[in-house]
């Protein structure tokens, strides 16, 4: 019996490692990112080997998949590839197909009386 569910997640693991992603993304791109560049975001996988930093890694986020301005030029990353690793204080962010701003905060009450803030705060400001 504990054989057959042992083949059975095995083979479970594998439809899953070499099925292809819904929306396939760019090569540049990191696969577990639902199709959006630089997701989930710090991530090892924009980062490379560098035996010359303290760390071992640096960071290699690539041009063709930084956010461009409304003229279609991309942000150049060249300063940000100097470092060897990400911040251990940032922030983790993903993207979740299905799950809006709005519907995230209103599902938790900590989340909406900070929204509800937030936006008493730029409506004083902008009166």
């Amino acid at each position: 019996m504990a054989r057959r569910h042992a083949v059975a997640l095995a083979a479970g693991l594998i439809a899953v490692a070499t099925g292809a992603p819904a929306e396939a993304a760019p090569k540049r791109c990191d696969p577990l990112g639902g199709g959006e560049c630089l997701l989930p975001f710090p991530n090892d996988y924009f980062t490379k080997k560098d035996a010359a930093t303290a760390t071992g890694r640096r960071l290699a986020l690539p041009r063709a998949g930084m956010p461009e301005n409304k003229d279609g030029v991309r942000i150049d990353p060249r300063d940000w590839n100097r470092a060897d690793g990400f911040s251990p204080g940032q922030q983790i962010t993903v993207f979740i197909p299905g799950l809006t701003t709005e519907r995230a905060a209103s599902a938790t009450s900590s989340c909406r009386s900070r929204t509800s803030r937030a936006r008493s705060t730029a409506a004083s400001a902008s009166s």
